[in-house]
């Protein structure tokens, strides 16, 4: 119990300074610059350009500094209600319990709800994130106080539920993050903590968040998203890696070529005209795809030579598998890195057609 509600509380104090700190000033700084190369393509005017820019100029610390004592008075209030609970549980019926919980719970929602209809959204948020903490603690009392000894994860299921619905209803950006971070948990936990090979499941919660980041045009839950499938993949590729035998040179090589196509698509989404306004999303896709490229080239130039038979030996399909050697063998990993090739080598072709990329940036 006391880990869950750790983890909640971790996920709401990020969520929040992800909301105040995040990626503002760097979504800011990237936009002048786009801004800048766009005036020069004759795309925006000076002036429609100085008017998008001073429409998306970061608060002040004033603003920040209301929300992050918003949230810190959230997490108080959060301890509070927890302390009062745990000193008053034992003199207190079921019925009591539950309908005190509860009763917490819509308290937090209907004032966020009440300060976003008055025009307070930040506050708004502080009140839902709260709202969310309580549906936490509810989560793990409920589960105490009726012997509920059930898979561990499903708590963290249940919590991100809660956290997509809210999001949905009340379109709260708190939610939204933590929907993708609570995902993120619930599917590693699976995977890491109870040997699931590849959690299919998480895309059930991935792909609604992801719907619903793009209908409301949030920028940050782009990254949010982009992040947590991300990791989500590697992570699979990795235990798909182990369970299979590949080599460790060409799990890197898979990851080599899969950032390349990131960065290219990154370019290709730069110079077309979407009909959603990505509002710089293609160059935090370039700074993701370099962030993973460099270190999967430095590893790939640094791995022994024989770390493949020092790890991989053990347990290697044997010959009469041959149906099977092709994806779960040392050479699993040559299919998808070539097809990955291809879209990479398309993309390239692509991009110089399209005078992105020079032929020294080719070379």
């Amino acid at each position: 119990m006391e880990i869950f509600l750790i983890f909640i509380l971790a996920i709401l104090v990020i969520s929040g300074l992800v909301l105040t700190l995040g990626w503002s000033r760097l979504h800011y700084r990237t936009l002048s610059s786009d801004m800048t190369k766009w005036q020069k393509q004759g795309w925006v005017s000076a002036q429609g350009a100085q008017a998008i820019l001073h429409d998306k100029r970061p608060g002040g610390l004033g603003e920040r500094l209301v929300f992050l004592v918003g949230l810190m008075g959230a997490l108080l209030l959060l301890f509070a209600a927890l302390s009062f609970v745990a000193a008053n549980w034992q003199d207190m019926s079921r019925l009591s319990r539950l309908t005190l919980l509860l009763a917490l719970l819509w308290v937090a929602l209907l004032a966020g709800w009440r300060l976003n209809v008055h025009q307070h959204p930040l506050l708004a948020e502080v009140a839902w994130s709260l709202g969310l903490g309580i549906f936490g603690i509810n989560i793990a009392l409920i589960a105490q106080m009726f012997h509920i000894d059930s898979h561990p994860p499903n708590g963290v299921l249940m919590w991100t539920l809660g956290a997509l619905v809210a999001a949905t209803l009340l379109q709260s950006r708190a939610a939204l993050a933590a929907t993708f971070m609570g995902g993120l948990i619930w599917s590693l936990s699976e995977t890491i903590g109870y040997g699931v090979l590849i959690h299919w499941p998480f895309l059930l919660i991935w792909v609604p968040a992801f719907a619903l980041s793009i209908w409301g045009r949030w920028t940050l839950s782009w990254h949010l998203a982009f992040l947590s499938l991300l990791i989500w993949t590697i992570i699979a590729i990795i235990r798909y890696a182990d369970e299979g035998h590949w080599a460790p040179h060409g799990v890197l090589s898979l990851f080599i070529m899969g950032f390349l196509l990131i960065l290219l698509l990154s370019f290709i989404l730069q110079s077309t005209r979407s009909p959603i306004p990505l509002a710089g999303f293609e160059s935090g896709l370039q700074i993701y795809a370099v962030l993973g490229l460099l270190p999967a080239l430095f590893g790939l130039q640094t791995i022994p030579l024989n770390l493949r038979e020092k790890i991989y030996s053990a347990g290697a399909p044997s010959p009469d598998q041959a149906v099977f050697t092709f994806f779960q063998g040392p050479l699993g990993w040559l299919a998808p890195t070539l097809l990955l090739l291809v879209g990479v080598l398309i993309l390239l072709v692509l991009s110089w057609r399209k005078r992105l990329l020079r032929m020294m940036d080719l070379l």
